[in-house]
């Protein structure tokens, strides 16, 4: 990786890093879009994706938003948005179907876990074509 890429890199981890229990719902927007741009770029910063992390975050959760996403295997979300372990609180469900069920998991995400977005997941029919968020990914 050159230096621009590396310092590009950093900087992306400062930015995500700073995020906290009281980032605004628009914090967290653009920090999930910025990521979903870095992997469109081919740049992602593979934030919070080590076994520290993991040990980190082993006694609470404090994802910063919460995601409704579809259970293909070919769009995960955490990745699509480059986001790490304990980053996203997503409820995967093949087309996006918002059962009692998965709206009951998206309503503990919010009033119990804390997470401060939860932003609407469509399907298929807008530019996005994939179901993370009105977020976009690259067709191959």
């Amino acid at each position: 990786m050159g230096n621009m890429e590396s310092g590009r890199s950093r900087a992306s981890l400062e930015k995500i890093n700073s995020l906290t229990d009281r980032s605004t719902p628009e914090q967290v927007l653009r920090s999930l879009l910025d990521g979903n741009q870095r992997f469109l770029d081919g740049a992602s910063a593979h934030p919070h994706q080590d076994f520290a992390r993991v040990q980190q975050i082993s006694a609470k959760q404090t994802p910063k938003a919460a995601i409704l996403g579809c259970a293909d295997s070919r769009v995960p979300i955490e990745i699509m948005l480059d986001q790490g372990f304990g980053d996203v609180f997503v409820c995967r469900v093949a087309g996006n179907i918002a059962t009692p069920e998965e709206i009951a998991s998206l309503e503990y995400a919010v009033l119990d876990v804390g997470v401060s977005l939860s932003p609407p997941c469509p399907v298929n029919g807008t530019p996005i074509h994939a179901p993370p968020c009105r977020l976009k990914y690259k067709r191959r």
